[in-house]
């Protein structure tokens, strides 16, 4: 499965102490597993993957998961 990130999820996890920067990429990589959500209202069509206090906001087409955003819990939706 093929993965891309954005510019402010690539910037965000570059920012991050490398423990949780590769909990984080672990957790990417093996979507659809751990705590997906899909999301509602203006954000239709994405989902959420929880990773302790970080969230990563991504859509799923096909084998490609684009990553629009990763914050911590309570900012990713703004």
């Amino acid at each position: 499965m093929k993965t891309f990130l954005s510019k402010q999820a690539k910037k965000y996890l570059d920012k991050l102490p490398k423990n949780i920067r590769e909990k984080i990429v672990s957790a990417i990589k093996n979507i659809p597993l751990g705590d997906v959500k899909p999301l509602k209202g203006k954000y239709r069509g994405f989902y959420r993957l929880r990773v302790s206090n970080h969230r990563i906001l991504f859509k799923r087409e096909d084998n490609t998961i684009y990553v629009y955003r990763i914050d911590v819990r309570g900012d990713v939706n703004k």
